[in-house]
């Protein structure tokens, strides 16, 4: 699983770059992390949730990826320095910012396939952060 997560930070790295925007990718542990969730579904999710600072947040504007395992699975959050949106409008599946909200109801559902959840907050980069809590895998 960090493996996937590392792939698709460094994609999104590349244009970052070009963006000038800071990013950040902090991994809890070294080693594997397995989650019950397909490798390809993962990484659409990724790319969902960092595909969203691009669109919702301004050139120059940084983010940060954290994986952390835990005990029922592993938690990835995507933080922004941006500034932010009304978590009751991504629940009602709407961003607010011109767009559906739909790419955060399929990261949420990936997340429930996995007895898993998905929070949308305040980051302390000061814009938005989803936090989505997978599941561990069956073994």
């Amino acid at each position: 699983m960090t493996a996937v997560v590392a792939d698709r930070f460094e994609f999104w790295s590349v244009l970052a770059s070009e963006e000038d925007r800071d990013t950040q990718l902090v991994v809890g542990n070294d080693g594997p992390v397995l989650v019950a969730v397909d490798g390809d579904e993962l990484s659409a999710a990724l790319d969902v949730l960092i595909e969203n600072v691009f669109s919702h947040t301004g050139r120059g504007t940084a983010f940060e990826v954290t994986v952390a395992p835990t005990r029922a699975g592993c938690v990835i959050t995507v933080d922004d320095a941006g500034t932010g949106f009304d978590p009751a409008l991504a629940a009602a599946g709407r961003s607010g910012a011109d767009s559906t909200g739909l790419g955060l109801a399929i990261v949420e559902r990936l997340a429930r396939t996995t007895s898993g959840s998905v929070e949308i907050s305040a980051s302390p980069l000061g814009g938005a952060r989803v936090r989505c809590q997978l599941g561990p895998a069956r073994v």
